[in-house]
């Protein structure tokens, strides 16, 4: 019997590990699928910031939130689906159709973000990689798809400039530095194995070739807005954390886990990155 209750603290721990290092609601389940105003997805009835992306924009929710608890945030986040207009991702797996509901559903974002009248920020986040790598094809509203890594840039600016019009400040968050391997689980067999996590960190430079027309798109960008690079938090003198003093920093699939994403925005507001954290 021994044996057996061996095997369900073994299965308790993986849970337990599994759970750390999966991707992140941000909020709460109900704000990652399609777009909602459900009172779920926001910390205000008047929300002055708005988080609008993929998965890698509801990664920073708890982040954000612990870093001001007073902070007024609404989440706007759909799988795969970036934060910018008339465009998406397409992705042979998800369909034409699929991709339609993505434009759609940020015309409706974006239709929140005019009509709302105590935004003063929009924090936007994804990977990017789903617009510019180098076989990345994006979908138009008339039907058409067309190279994302000649053509996704116009459309970003466009969003930005949008935004901006409106007299609300648009901040990009830059996605982790990341290179072609599961960061998350890494971290979670070196726990279960008892390795030392510090195996898991990685180098800096390895993560600029895999990135590297993300990081020319936001580098191009953060001419016209604020661009919050996450590996200012991360890594130093070319080395990144997997995790810190226990904490896991990565999550699955390259995002941050939640309580990476609390100890990342930390780091940032020591050196007050952005005056959304401190109203």
């Amino acid at each position: 019997s021994s044996d057996l209750i061996h095997r369900s603290g073994l299965r308790e721990q993986l849970s337990r590990l599994e759970y750390r290092v999966g991707a992140s609601a941000g909020l709460s389940p109900a704000c990652v699928l399609r777009f909602t105003t459900s009172p779920e997805c926001r910390t205000d009835d008047k929300p002055e910031v708005l988080l609008w992306g993929d998965s890698f924009a509801s990664h920073l929710a708890q982040g954000l939130l612990a870093s001001n608890p007073k902070i007024k945030l609404i989440q706007m986040t759909f799988p795969v689906c970036g934060p910018v207009l008339d465009i998406a991702p397409s992705k042979v797996v998800l369909g034409k159709q699929w991709g339609m509901e993505c434009i759609k559903d940020n015309d409706e974002v974006f239709d929140y973000i005019k009509q709302s009248k105590t935004l003063k920020y929009v924090v936007l986040s994804s990977p990017f990689t789903q617009y510019v790598n180098d076989d990345s094809q994006i979908l138009l509203r008339n039907g058409a798809i067309i190279r994302g890594k000649d053509n996704s840039l116009e459309y970003f600016k466009e969003t930005l400039n949008k935004i901006k019009s409106l007299g609300i400040t648009p901040v990009i968050v830059s996605p982790p530095p990341e290179k072609d391997e599961d960061i998350g689980r890494c971290l979670s067999r070196a726990v279960y194995f008892h390795e030392d996590t510090s195996l898991c960190d990685f180098r800096l430079s390895d993560t600029i070739a895999y990135q590297q027309n993300v990081l020319k798109l936001l580098s191009i960008l953060e001419r016209e807005v604020k661009v919050i690079w996450l590996a200012d938090a991360i890594c130093k003198n070319d080395i990144c954390q997997a995790s810190s003093g226990g904490t896991f920093i990565y999550g699955s699939g390259g995002h941050l886990s939640d309580e990476g994403s609390v100890l990342v925005w930390r780091r940032l507001n020591a050196r007050s990155v952005e005056s959304f954290l401190h109203f």
